[in-house]
């Protein structure tokens, strides 16, 4: 039994990163923003109930077609594949190319619908804590070769905000740690290094925010009343 649960693990962790590895040769060789949003669109759509209708009025009709024609999983494979993108390499994997390419050079260009479907999404509905790891780095970050640096760090910091302040990021990784103490073994060894982890990401958003940044990210309170609630 043991053996089948890894080797499912296995497969969907597979699937999830190959799908990702397309969307993402995709997004490299795209001439125009609507082969990104349809390309994101085809990841999001296996992890998340997406009303694909939504951005129908944000793409070309051509590929609005192929939006529209994607198949969608089932909610157990849904929240299974969900699992395999956060807990195994994918979420990583995709999540660099959104926070510097896609921010860099395509996301100005998206539609406020399609940017909340196939975008924002990624972070506000992901595994909290995973996303904290990757998100919070990016708000500091030196000149790179075709990289618009204001526009990543721009980026970066609207969606700490929208993940932490506006959608109770703090309570959500709470709810994750609560849930997966409960599915691992009776020590609890392994949570406390990950908790002090994401709790001191978590209290440097000030310290690592420009100065011109919004003061919801350069003032310590709501950060350190977070890292209060989460220890």
């Amino acid at each position: 039994m043991e053996d089948d649960s890894k080797r499912r693990k296995t497969e969907l962790e597979t699937r999830v990163l190959e799908k990702v590895g397309e969307a993402i040769t995709a997004i490299k060789n795209a001439k125009h923003v609507d082969q990104v949003i349809a390309a994101l669109h085809s990841v999001a759509v296996l992890l998340f109930p997406i009303d694909s209708s939504l951005i129908s009025g944000s793409i070309d009709q051509l590929y609005l077609d192929q939006v529209l024609s994607t198949k969608v999983p089932s909610i157990n494979e849904r929240d299974d594949l969900w699992q395999a993108f956060y807990r195994g390499p994918a979420f990583s994997t995709l999540a660099r190319l959104l926070l510097h390419d896609v921010a860099s050079n395509w996301l100005v260009c998206f539609p406020f619908s399609a940017r909340k479907h196939v975008y924002d999404i990624f972070f506000v509905n992901g595994l909290m804590a995973e996303v904290v790891q990757t998100l919070v780095p990016c708000l500091q970050l030196s000149g790179s070769d075709g990289i618009e640096v204001n526009a990543v760090l721009s980026n970066a910091e609207r969606l700490v905000v929208l993940c932490l302040l506006e959608n109770n990021g703090v309570l959500q990784m709470a709810r994750e740690f609560g849930v997966s103490c409960m599915y691992e073994d009776s020590t609890n060894d392994w949570l406390r290094p990950s908790l002090s982890r994401v709790a001191q990401l978590v209290a440097s958003v000030p310290d690592k925010a420009r100065l011109r940044a919004p003061t919801s990210l350069t003032s310590q309170y709501p950060y350190s009343l977070m890292c209060k609630y989460m220890v």
